[in-house]
């Protein structure tokens, strides 16, 4: 886990920018993270190995550029790392077929994997670029397979036997750390639609959907455990009046102010929703009518004593009408209960408004 992890956090590095996908910040760093564990394992290989000095250099400096462009992405420059990242790795490629390992080390190999980074880096707007690195990395396969010599450099032909082991593990590896990649990003695009599917944009609160079915859930518990529960809906007074007043960009603060307050009001365990308009919902766990009387009486004083000032300076008096209504005998299922609440509701806004009925 802690590995995993640690994957998460530097696949994430760097800032992105508006029009990029944060896929693509995630194949980007795969690529360089790659890139710098090849070019590691060379360096070593050329110091402790075999010794020598230029091709210890030259990965060297391929580390330095691949850091570099690792971290750039901080200063939102994901753009033209994107672009530069796969034509540094093939300059690189070919440099080392034609003047350090040879063709026959497999290195030209690797390659093949820009096809499918075109396709996940790249956006639709950027098929120019998409093409380039796809003819780039096909035209320097060619190049290295037909005229970079296969031996007589700095690896004899055990070493390069070593090496096109090594070409095929480090394959594999790119591609489950690929799998794992994508893997990760699709969970995270998944549970980011879920959110956005159950939460109202305007409050933050959970919406209809979502707060129902957490009373359904409950509600059932309360049954099985045969506790108290009670549920309360919420209108504001008069909010056609706020809109019509004060204009509906008023009756939206009106509306994100109130839902703070409620929030604070409620015990952790207690869930509040959007119902619908200017309509919520409460549900309270382990807690009786006579308690619900209560907790929605602070609740409505609360709501009342808000300050909330338009953008014309103006201040906004704000109530709500509240219906509480308990589990009982009578109340079979949890529709059963809003019903009641809704009964409750409507005794609030009949006796004045500014009240909690029960």
């Amino acid at each position: 886990m802690c590995s995993y992890n640690l994957l998460e956090r530097l696949l994430n590095q760097g800032e992105l920018e508006t029009d990029v996908d944060f896929g693509d910040k995630y194949t980007v760093n795969l690529v360089l993270m790659l890139v710098m564990l090849v070019d590691l394992s060379l360096m070593l290989f050329f110091s402790l190995g075999r010794p020598d000095l230029f091709a210890c250099f030259s990965y060297f400096i391929s580390f330095v550029f691949s850091i570099w462009f690792f971290f750039v992405n901080r200063s939102k420059w994901l753009r033209w790392v994107r672009i530069a990242t796969p034509f540094l790795v093939i300059v690189q490629i070919v440099f080392s077929c034609f003047f350090l390992l040879g063709s026959g080390s497999g290195l030209q190999w690797l390659l093949v994997m820009f096809s499918s980074y075109s396709f996940l880096s790249f956006q639709r707007n950027e098929r120019a670029w998409q093409a380039s690195t796809i003819v780039s990395s096909f035209l320097a396969f060619v190049l290295c397979e037909l005229y970079a010599p296969r031996s007589g450099l700095l690896l004899d032909k055990s070493e390069q036997v070593v090496s096109v082991i090594l070409v095929f593990v480090y394959s594999l590896l790119a591609f489950g750390l690929a799998v794992q990649a994508l893997v990760g990003r699709l969970f995270r695009v998944n549970m980011k639609l879920r959110e956005l599917a159950e939460r109202d944009v305007l409050t933050g609160l959970p919406n209809r959907r979502k707060v129902l079915n957490e009373a359904l859930a409950i509600f059932n518990e309360a049954l099985e455990s045969s506790s108290a529960c009670s549920f309360a809906i919420i209108d504001f007074d008069h909010f056609k009046r706020v809109n019509d007043s004060y204009g509906h960009e008023a009756g939206d603060l009106v509306l994100q102010k109130g839902a703070e307050a409620m929030s604070i009001c409620l015990r952790k365990h207690d869930k509040i929703g959007r119902y619908g308009g200017e309509e919520f919902v409460i549900i309270m766990p382990n807690t009786d009518g006579s308690e619900a009387m209560s907790k929605m009486e602070l609740l409505r004083a609360s709501i009342e004593s808000l300050n909330i000032v338009s953008s014309h300076g103006i201040r906004i008096p704000v109530t709500v009408s509240i219906g509480v209504a308990s589990m009982s005998k009578e109340t079979a299922i949890f529709e059963d209960v809003l019903a009641l609440a809704d009964k409750a509701l409507y005794k609030a806004k009949k006796a004045g408004r500014n009240k909690v009925f029960r």
